[in-house]
């Protein structure tokens, strides 16, 4: 009689010649295939309502810019207004985390086209190329010396 442990692969029992498959280990087995489907499916539906919620307050913007002609654009409206609306607590910030969080963590795909699409205008490359480097190196240091600045000011109140 050959047994093989319980965490066989197969999950077989030979004993006697014959093989029994354990039905409680392979009920087990497709019950946890169930629950990482599911949860991996309900993670992708969140993160996609959580985009289509951010999308919205873009949606409004692009309204209200029409409607009030503001000189603004939408995405920057839509930006003041999901902060106003997290800051007044209308939409929490659960409802919104995990689609801002996806965003962020796909962002280069977002700026991949732009880029090759610049590839077509050499000319201009050329002609301004150096200007266009100071000038993104130069936001670029702005842009992280008033995180940096910001981010050192809240920490700063946390501890106080």
């Amino acid at each position: 009689m050959v047994q093989r442990p319980l965490g066989h692969p197969l999950g077989l029992t030979i004993s006697g010649g014959r093989a029994k498959t354990p039905l409680i280990e392979v009920s087990l087995y497709i019950n946890f295939l169930k629950e990482v489907g599911l949860s991996m499916l309900m993670k992708i539906v969140t993160i996609f309502l959580q985009i289509a919620l951010i999308y919205s307050f873009l949606l409004l913007a692009m309204g209200l810019k029409q409607v009030f002609a503001i000189p603004f654009p939408a995405t920057l409206i839509g930006l003041f207004l999901l902060f106003f609306a997290l800051v007044l607590k209308i939409v929490k910030l659960e409802w919104v985390e995990k689609g801002a969080n996806w965003l962020m963590a796909e962002l280069l795909l977002f700026f991949i086209p732009s880029a090759v699409g610049i590839v077509n205008y050499d000319e201009i490359v050329s002609w301004q190329g150096v200007n266009i480097v100071l000038l993104i190196g130069f936001s670029t240091f702005i842009v992280m010396s008033l995180t940096a600045l910001i981010v050192t000011r809240f920490k700063g109140a946390d501890a106080a």
